[in-house]
């Protein structure tokens, strides 16, 4: 799975035939489909692309984007994923903050919250129409990400199975 997707992005190219096998792999490995993540990937690779120097070649953008969306959507280790991206782990920290940061850039005026009563309730109006469930604005998902937990944080930080781990919550529209 991890082996055709990194031929594919190591390749330079976008596909330009997209078989079952590549859709299959892309949305096992990001839990996204192709054309979401290439999307993704020309939306961000102007931030955080890099030069490709006389002692090495950069890390493309494509591969530094599909590395944050593995870290986030299983919440595997940075070591861990250093031995799947072929990638050092000291390189994985670095990356992973900065992809990050610039999706908050680029995506973040797509959250929009509404403003003002009237629009609540079109949003639940909208949601009744859709779903037939009362007084539904929308809904909550949030995913649990293993951590270093800072110094004398105790047990704020540990989960009920000991796993040291921080909540990350986010509303949607559906």
């Amino acid at each position: 799975m991890l082996r055709e997707f990194n031929d594919g992005i190591n390749s330079r190219k976008k596909y330009s035939k997209t078989t079952k096998k590549t859709v299959k792999s892309y949305h096992r490995l990001l839990r996204m489909g192709v054309s979401t993540f290439e999307k993704l990937v020309a939306l961000l690779s102007p931030t955080i692309k890099r030069k490709n120097t006389s002692m090495r070649k950069a890390i493309l953008a494509a591969k530094r984007i599909a590395l944050t969306l593995r870290y986030l959507a299983t919440g595997e280790t940075q070591s861990s994923l250093s031995y799947q991206f072929r990638i050092a782990q000291n390189t994985i920290s670095g990356i992973i903050p900065a992809v990050c940061a610039a999706i908050c850039h680029h995506l973040g005026s797509e959250t929009q919250v509404p403003d003002s009563e009237n629009k609540w309730k079109m949003v639940a109006e909208e949601l009744w129409a859709k779903w037939n469930f009362s007084l539904y604005l929308g809904a909550m998902d949030g995913k649990h990400i293993k951590i270093n937990p800072p110094s004398h944080s105790g047990a704020t930080c540990r989960n009920c199975k000991g796993f040291l781990q921080h909540r990350v919550v986010g509303p949607c529209r559906c």
